[in-house]
């Protein structure tokens, strides 16, 4: 189900015009029912944003902005054509001083995308789409109690909406935090985001509901969907479920048409030849250790190929790993090295407190790369986050120069994910010793 669009906002990026899209963008998230501080964040962000380009990113330019949302959470799109426009403001390390920058707008802005649950930016053609989403907040609640165990024969079938927060409880009481959404702590997330049609699920029940296990899915990119599980919920599991459960998501997906299926963590339930393994990579651990995950993939329908633009620096592992999965795809290898002089570089970063992981995703690609990327893999470190993953989507040309300064930071590309993007998405993690200095 599509997000439902509560305004559209076509006018000139001019200062006298910010109050009117702070408004617009507050009252949206109040229609949607968020609260006023969810509803305010989400204000001030798209302010900030507005006022950054009103001021210096393309003032006057004409600028078409969407406001659109459903009962979980809200989202801003602001897209215009820049002749301009300085992205470092949006790194996590962005600092200035009144010296720097007298109105102080770009310290605003960088606050402005900490305040949102995701800041992205993207090119289309001539035009930079950028989006805000803010996630509302819902209370958590105490784990259900355990299932009882199911009698009879089990079978595997779509989740009804009361068993998708029911479910997910079950599974967040029952496995480690790297292998279940946070809106798993929340069965009124997980409610809002089954009636949205953003999350699926099937379950493996007896005659009269009780259940044995789940597998859900969340949207993976516009192809693909990413699994997890399968969540058993007996001790010991019921026989077969699993499969089951398995068997029951790809008769649902492939009718979809959708790619594949993607577990960057799945549960050591899935049976062991069911999916691909894509590669391996290492999720954090309470105790400060590490856990090796092997990501899995399941393709839905024929491999419809593509084309992977990579930097040389990456091109063997890129090429090893198309031709180990036997994925179609023409590789095109973009030499060269940043741009200068066009606004500096930016990643966004993303944070999960309690998994404790961060992920890097480019944003703009500037002359000052490797320096930037350094001091965010040491501000990450300072706040424990060791480990960092990094993003390149190799359907994007612009982020292959990005490849040269993940790897002089200390990055190592781990696997890729088929269709994660707008093509495959090349996944690096910092190294370990890399990680620890």
């Amino acid at each position: 189900m599509a997000d439902r669009t509560i305004a559209e906002l076509h006018l000139a990026a001019l200062p006298s015009l910010v109050p009117l899209v702070s408004a617009a963008a507050l009252e949206g998230a109040r229609a949607l029912g968020f609260k006023e501080e969810d509803a305010g964040a989400l204000g001030v962000a798209t302010e900030e944003v507005f006022s950054h380009l009103a001021l210096s990113g393309a003032p006057g330019r004409e600028v078409v902005i969407r406001i659109l949302g459903s009962r979980w959470r809200a989202e801003v799109e602001i897209r215009f054509t820049p002749e301009h426009v300085d992205f470092r403001p949006f790194n996590l390390t962005f600092r200035t001083t009144p010296d720097d920058d007298p109105l102080l707008s770009r310290t605003a802005l960088a606050i402005a995308s900490q305040v949102v649950d995701r800041f992205r930016i993207s090119r289309r053609a001539e035009q930079i789409l950028l989006s805000l989403t803010k996630e509302r907040s819902f209370p958590k609640a105490a784990p259900p109690p355990p299932e009882p165990r199911p009698e009879g024969p089990v079978s595997a079938r779509a989740a009804q909406p009361h068993e998708f927060p029911l479910a997910a409880g079950l599974a967040a009481a029952r496995y480690p935090a790297e292998q279940w959404p946070r809106a798993f702590e929340s069965p009124e997330k997980v409610a809002g985001m089954a009636a949205a049609g953003d999350l699926g699920a099937v379950v493996a029940a007896d005659a009269v509901g009780r259940l044995a296990g789940a597998l859900f899915w969340l949207p993976a990119g516009a192809r693909m969907a990413g699994l997890f599980g399968p969540f058993l919920f007996q001790d010991p599991p019921v026989e077969g479920v699993a499969s089951l459960l398995l068997d029951a998501v790809v008769g649902s997906l492939a009718r979809t048409g959708l790619e594949g299926l993607i577990a960057r963590s799945p549960t050591s339930a899935l049976p062991s030849r069911a999916m691909e393994p894509l590669g391996t990579f290492e999720v954090p651990l309470a105790d400060g250790t590490a856990r090796t995950v092997e990501a899995r993939y399941r393709q839905l329908d024929e491999d419809p190929g593509g084309v992977a633009h990579v930097h040389p620096s990456v091109e063997a592992f890129v090429r090893d790993s198309f031709r180990r999965l036997s994925f179609g795809r023409v590789v095109r290898v973009v030499p060269g090295s940043p741009p200068s002089g066009d606004g500096g570089t930016a990643f966004a970063t993303e944070v999960d407190r309690v998994a404790g992981q961060a992920r890097l995703t480019p944003l703009w690609l500037g002359s000052d790369a490797r320096e930037m990327l350094r001091g965010l893999v040491d501000a990450l470190a300072a706040d424990s986050f060791r480990r960092p993953l990094a993003e390149l989507d190799l359907g994007e040309p612009s982020h292959a120069g990005f490849a040269p300064a993940l790897l002089e930071a200390g990055f190592v590309p781990r696997l890729i994910l088929p269709w994660a993007g707008n093509g495959d998405v090349l996944l690096f993690q910092l190294a370990a010793e890399t990680g620890r200095r």
